[in-house]
């Protein structure tokens, strides 16, 4: 049931109904909700199409590798609600996104309160972004994670990987703004002396993404901005 036919069953209240007491639910009952709110995560697959409903349910649950199991609910729209049995899982699965359905990206919400789906905004992405370019005197973690709030919320740094292949990069997990457009560059004056260090950003599992606006969730051909000369590079894994 959507938000629209929830208001026209209240409208249709009548004044005796209203005046009738509320009832409390039981602290057991409340516990319990709690406890399954604690472990769930809701997701929207960002796609302009109504997926199939059994579709992201049986990918994800043969792909994802939670030690338990986890529990998928279709929601309503590109909406699912996913149930897991421990702390343990649910992390895991968050730090090994991003994840996609069809080259979809999904965004994850802790739920909170009630969890009403109704507040969630489902405007965020994490991803594991590599920072190129980078002076080997400055791939430090603190420089890593300074480099990664330019970017967005940093959750994560790497420095292991860009050591093992010997690269002058490091890897920052960063939650991105789906309503802003992907930032391809950082531009730093490292160390003061207005000399710009210009320093190239690869998003990991970056698939459904519009070259011309910069923003993810959609294609180049659902773009709605007008159309213009535009040089596909592909920065991306």
């Amino acid at each position: 049931m959507n938000s629209e036919d929830l208001a026209m069953l209240c409208s249709a209240l009548s004044i005796k109904e209203k005046e009738r007491p509320a009832g409390t639910l039981d602290p057991n009952l409340k516990e319990k909700g709690e406890r399954l709110l604690s472990l769930c995560l809701v997701g929207k697959v960002f796609t302009n199409k109504l997926v199939n409903k059994d579709a992201p349910i049986n990918v994800l649950t043969s792909i994802w590798r939670a030690n338990e199991g986890v529990e998928i609910k279709a929601l309503e729209g590109n909406v699912f609600a996913f149930y897991f049995k421990n702390t343990e899982d649910r992390k895991n699965i968050q730090s090994g996104g991003s994840w996609t359905f069809d080259r979809a990206i999904i965004a994850f919400e802790e739920p909170y309160g009630t969890g009403d789906i109704a507040h969630m905004n489902f405007n965020k992405v994490e991803f594991w972004v590599q920072i190129h370019n980078l002076p080997l005197f400055y791939m430090t973690e603190d420089i890593g994670a300074f480099l990664g709030k330019m970017i967005g919320e940093v959750s994560d740094v790497d420095l292991l990987t860009a050591k093992n292949v010997g690269g002058r990069s490091v890897r920052v997990r960063v939650a991105i703004s789906t309503d802003e457009p992907l930032m391809r560059s950082l531009r730093v004056d490292l160390i003061g002396t207005g000399t710009i260090t210009t320093m190239l950003l690869r998003y990991e599992r970056l698939q459904d993404y519009c070259f011309k606006c910069s923003r993810v969730g959609y294609s180049l051909r659902d773009c709605v901005e007008p159309r213009k000369q535009i040089q596909q590079k592909q920065w991306q894994d």
